[in-house]
């Protein structure tokens, strides 16, 4: 390729641990949490189109702390993450567009070198804090305020997939909220085996059209040197974006339905008339079962493409690699739901 359009470096990398916590709660107020979801500038995004179905999103890692002398916890109104967080939003969140309305809070984050530092009790006790009980009551004050009974789906990648696995381990004991998910897109983060022998109501995506599952996945190039990923854990299962099997069947980048281009201010790329430019051709798929990722193999491996997390490690692009085949697949899995209802 001449021009790889994804070697961009960003300015944040997006990593997070996987982690398999539970908590539980059934009421906004119960959090010790002190976001106040009223307010309107603590949601990245409210968009009520007035459409069957809504999405909860949260973003990626958007913030890092610039010294270690300062607390690894970000505050909600943290400058950089409220530059950042609405990019995240940008290159991820608005593939919802025109098929659901999308609810985006603002929640606290943790500096994900910080979390890396820590072991895996440690790591558990901090995401169990500011994130989750930020999440949790900004969920419920959707659910109590905006949501008026409709289906929803769970969004978010990396630290916000983290974070939305930890919530939906609260909902799924609410069957009367659990039972209105429609899916839940819990992206660069790693749901494992044991993580859902544990919690034997959650389940797994098995295909293109199932309801009330887990869709999930980290991307990655075929060098072996990108199975150093640090989000991915041991049992990780993943499904192919393009073909939705979950076996090792290829997909080749002719069955793309489009990929989008992020650009080196870490937003998506438009055209003159303001539409994202749509990448054809240019993304495969093929999960490695023995890997529990899925493998890139059509886009040149270059160390700039991610270099924070390392060569051929695709965790930014884990979207905007498969925009269109999640866009397609999101308003499937909302029709069959819709149907089904």
């Amino acid at each position: 390729m001449k021009s790889d359009p994804f070697s961009v470096k960003m300015i944040f990398y997006v990593a997070v641990t996987a982690l398999c916590l539970s908590c539980s709660t059934n009421n906004e107020d119960v959090q010790f949490s002190g976001i106040d979801y009223s307010e309107s500038n603590n949601w990245v995004q409210i968009i009520d189109s007035g459409l069957n179905a809504d999405v909860f999103y949260l973003y990626p890692t958007s913030w890092g702390r610039t010294s270690d002398t300062l607390s690894p916890v970000c505050t909600i109104d943290n400058p950089i993450l409220r530059v950042y967080a609405p990019k995240a939003f940008d290159r991820q969140a608005t593939l919802f567009l025109g098929i659901a309305n999308i609810y985006a809070p603002y929640y606290r984050q943790v500096d994900a070198t910080y979390l890396f530092q820590q072991n895996e009790k440690a790591q558990d006790s901090i995401l169990r804090a500011e994130p989750l009980q930020d999440a949790l009551k900004a969920f419920y004050y959707y659910i109590n305020h905006f949501n008026n009974g409709r289906p929803f789906i769970l969004a978010g990648h990396s630290q916000g997939a983290d974070v939305l696995k930890l919530l939906l381990d609260s909902i799924r004991k609410d069957d009367a909220i659990y039972n209105k998910m429609i899916a839940a897109y819990l992206i660069g983060c790693s749901v494992t085996d044991d993580f859902l022998a544990a919690r034997p109501n959650l389940h797994f995506a098995e295909g293109a059209d199932d309801t009330g599952v887990i869709i999930s996945y980290n991307t990655v190039s075929s060098d072996t040197v990108a199975y150093r990923d640090p989000v991915v854990k041991s049992g990780a299962l993943a499904i192919n974006p393009i073909n939705w099997k979950r076996d090792e069947t290829y997909a080749d980048k002719s069955e793309n339905s489009g990929s989008v281009v992020v650009t080196p201010n870490a937003v998506l790329e438009k055209d003159s008339s303001e539409n994202y430019v749509k990448l054809i051709n240019y993304a495969d798929a093929q999960v490695n079962l023995d890997k529990g990722v899925v493998i890139c193999s059509s886009v040149s491996d270059d160390t700039t493409l991610n270099s924070q997390m390392g060569q051929g490690i695709y965790h930014t692009y884990d979207i905007p690699f498969y925009y269109y085949n999640l866009k397609q697949n999101a308003a499937n899995r909302i029709a069959k739901y819709l149907n089904k209802n």
